[in-house]
């Protein structure tokens, strides 16, 4: 995502990450549904960009 994450939230409301959440996962029954968003990706630095690998890697490997 371009903008970010914070700016996302607040002026669209999330509202593609909504409308896949209620329009597909639910339908298909995933629940309960958790998002992580990162935003701003073309202004970050490499090592922020790592951090941001790091957190979705350990996300992932908690997933249930």
């Amino acid at each position: 995502m371009g903008m970010p994450a914070v700016v996302y939230r607040l002026a669209f409301g999330a509202f593609r990450v909504r409308a896949i959440e209620r329009g597909i996962l639910r339908l298909a029954g995933i629940a309960p549904i958790h998002r992580t968003l990162m935003g701003g990706v073309e202004a970050a630095t490499d090592a922020t960009r790592a951090g941001w690998l790091e957190t979705a890697r350990r996300l992932a490997g908690t997933a249930s």
